[in-house]
């Protein structure tokens, strides 16, 4: 009985406390895309909200970035893992390396799309007439 009576004497141990998660919702792909800026270019808030408005087609303003890169950080410290970049939209074109040599237009017009009809130096030969 000396066992039984030891026993009694002990204290219950306590079980380890469990951290329990808070389930954060995935912040928008524009709060992202503003998280990915600061973190590759290390960018002021201003210059991420510049970034973003050409990217995205919309007015950001630096407090709009501010709350966006906070939701993002409260979200990836939650144990969230960022997702993966978005596939490319249209595949890269190549271009004739002539064309690049060129350098700018200096007039600051288009290249002409079509000859005209009045061009002396069109000769016709590209129609497609039977």
């Amino acid at each position: 009985m000396q066992i039984v009576s030891d026993l009694r004497e002990i204290e219950p141990i306590e079980p380890p406390s469990v951290q329990v998660r808070q389930k954060i919702q995935k912040p928008p792909e524009i709060a992202l895309a503003a998280y990915r800026v600061q973190v590759l270019l290390g960018a002021k808030q201003v210059d991420i909200a510049k970034t973003i408005e050409q990217e995205f087609h919309q007015p950001v303003s630096q407090g709009q970035v501010s709350r966006w890169l906070k939701q993002v950080e409260e979200y990836v410290e939650a144990g969230n893992v960022l997702p993966d970049l978005p596939p490319r939209a249209t595949k890269p074109e190549s271009v004739d390396p002539r064309f690049i040599e060129m350098g700018r237009r200096r007039a600051g017009n288009t290249k002409r799309q079509r000859h005209r009809s009045s061009d002396e130096t069109y000769d016709g030969s590209d129609d497609f007439t039977d």
